[in-house]
């Protein structure tokens, strides 16, 4: 289970601007209840906010090594809603991307 842990996990961030809990389930030819399972004992959360953490990493990331406006971003990491996005950053950093992006220039 540890090969499939590592791999489910570069799966995640390797494909974040598409990737929902079916492709996941497809692509390991596991149930979908299963893949939630294995989050929830694996991480101790959900599928969903596993997966947003992981966009949110990447998203940080980008923020970091980019020039890529923070709207850009967020479709980069498989958000459609910039303010949606925007929840979801702030919920897990605290913070908006736009406030991130501040003080690392700072």
């Amino acid at each position: 289970m540890f090969r499939c842990r590592k791999n489910i996990l570069r799966y995640l961030f390797n494909n974040v601007k598409t990737v929902t809990l079916e492709s996941v389930a497809k692509d390991f030819v596991l149930s979908k209840r299963s893949i939630q399972r294995y989050i929830k004992s694996a991480y101790n959360t959900s599928f969903v906010t596993f997966l947003n953490r992981i966009k949110i990493e990447v998203a940080k990331e980008l923020i970091q090594t980019t020039d890529l406006s923070i709207t850009k971003i967020s479709q980069e990491v498989g958000y459609h809603s910039k303010s949606y996005f925007n929840k979801i950053f702030m919920k897990h950093e605290k913070m908006t991307a736009a406030e991130y992006k501040i003080d690392l220039k700072e």
